[in-house]
């Protein structure tokens, strides 16, 4: 039974500039990157069997589930039995992902018990790709693609997204029809083919945005999809992110690169508000806590295979004032994840380690130190302040419910 069984339980208990081409080119970059690990590991991983392991349920949500908090937990108590895959599961998606050739390529948390798991087949090429989602008590997988699912969040709900690439979206492009938006609803697996609406300057509250460089407007309801035009001062926006009040916080910066700006709306676009690092960077990710008051935002130098940071700024008080963390590695793997006490966990590596990532905690003085008892093998890291996760092999993920002093090691089949 699956390790994450308990947590999932004791988490509900506890209730010179470069060409602005290279700018917008970067998360094209980041899915090349990630699909070349993917095809390495899969050669690994015919060297041994995997034991294919379910993630554990926990209590149902409902379809009104509020925004993404996870709290963290007190007591360990021992679920019931994981539910076998809803009758609606795709079969050919559930052989890809229980395959010797698999590897996870992404996968995204609402909570312990509501996440989804994108999977990779690249023997042989090309690659192949299926998601696992659980949700309420079911667990269904997607049917197979050949382009690579970006994941979305909104509240405790999870999504696999295949978009277009092409900027701006047209009607034409015959990329809509292998257009893609995945879901478990309270009747199995849903798989909608997105349609194209008008570009906008605004969004709905029951919208998403989505992108890098280019970022569009998701209506989740209706699987619409559509070009946001920001302000022209703020050229393009990056890394979009919802805090828990509704706001919502981007990475921007105008053709010429720099400087570049993080900017935030509580209108839904109508207005933004600004505030520009002169870094001589460019944009990169920015990352909200859970209760909305520590914001962490990085910026990049072209490092090739690596993405070498800039700066890492922070600011305790919603975006009011601003500090550049010390110390900071130098190239971003993975992160930042803020917390609500005003620190964040980053992880990142340094020239002379020989490209082995290491774990860094941001302290309230705005000082970046590593960190102690961190998985070697990690990957990348993600989380919501106080669920973190990354990629610990080709099929695990390392996993800790304690801002990084333990972890467990999971396989999201």
């Amino acid at each position: 039974m699956s390790e994450l069984k308990d947590l999932a339980w004791s988490v509900q208990e506890q209730v010179e500039p470069t060409p602005f081409d290279t700018i917008h080119q970067k998360g094209t970059r980041r899915r090349h990157r990630k699909q070349l690990f993917a095809a390495a590991g899969a050669a690994a991983a015919t060297a041994a069997a995997v034991l294919a392991v379910t993630l554990p349920t926990s209590l149902p949500k409902g379809d009104n589930a509020p925004p993404p908090i996870v709290t963290q937990p007190t007591t360990i108590v021992t679920p019931p039995t994981t539910p076998a895959p809803d009758h609606s599961t795709n079969p050919a998606g559930e052989a890809l992902i229980r395959s010797a050739d698999a590897n996870v390529a992404s996968a995204l948390f609402a909570t312990p018990s509501s996440w989804i798991a994108a999977w990779s087949d690249c023997e042989p090429q090309p690659c192949r790709y299926a998601a696992r989602i659980q949700r309420a008590g079911m667990s269904v997988a997607t049917s197979i693609t050949d382009s690579w699912f970006d994941l979305v969040q909104q509240g405790d709900d999870v999504y696999g997204l295949i978009t277009p690439d092409a900027n701006p979206l047209t009607a034409a492009d015959p990329a809509w029809a292998k257009s893609r938006l995945a879901s478990l609803t309270s009747k199995g697996l849903e798989e909608r083919r997105l349609r194209m609406a008008a570009a906008t300057t605004t969004f709905g509250a029951d919208e998403v945005l989505v992108g890098e460089g280019s970022l569009r407007v998701l209506n989740l309801r209706t699987a619409t999809l559509r070009d946001l035009t920001l302000p022209v001062d703020l050229g393009r926006g990056y890394s979009p992110v919802q805090g828990p009040n509704g706001r919502w916080w981007i990475t921007a910066a105008k053709e010429n690169g720099k400087p570049w700006q993080i900017a935030w709306t509580d209108d839904g676009g109508k207005t933004w508000q600004r505030h520009t690092v002169s870094d001589g960077a460019l944009p990169s990710r920015i990352a909200v806590s859970h209760d909305g008051r520590t914001i962490v935002a990085t910026s990049w130098h072209d490092g090739a295979t690596f993405e070498a940071i800039g700066s890492v700024v922070i600011s305790t008080d919603r975006g009011v004032s601003w500090r550049t963390v010390q110390g900071t590695p130098w190239a971003r793997m993975g992160g930042p994840v803020p917390f609500d006490d005003g620190t964040a966990a980053l992880l990142g590596i340094q020239p002379e380690n020989n490209a082995k990532p290491t774990g860094y905690l941001i302290g309230t003085d705005a000082k970046a130190r590593k960190a102690e008892g961190w998985p070697k093998q990690l990957e990348d890291l993600d989380g919501d302040g106080k669920f973190l996760h990354g990629k610990s092999s080709p099929t695990s993920l390392a996993i800790s419910n304690d801002r990084g002093e333990t972890w467990r090691t999971i396989t999201p089949r």
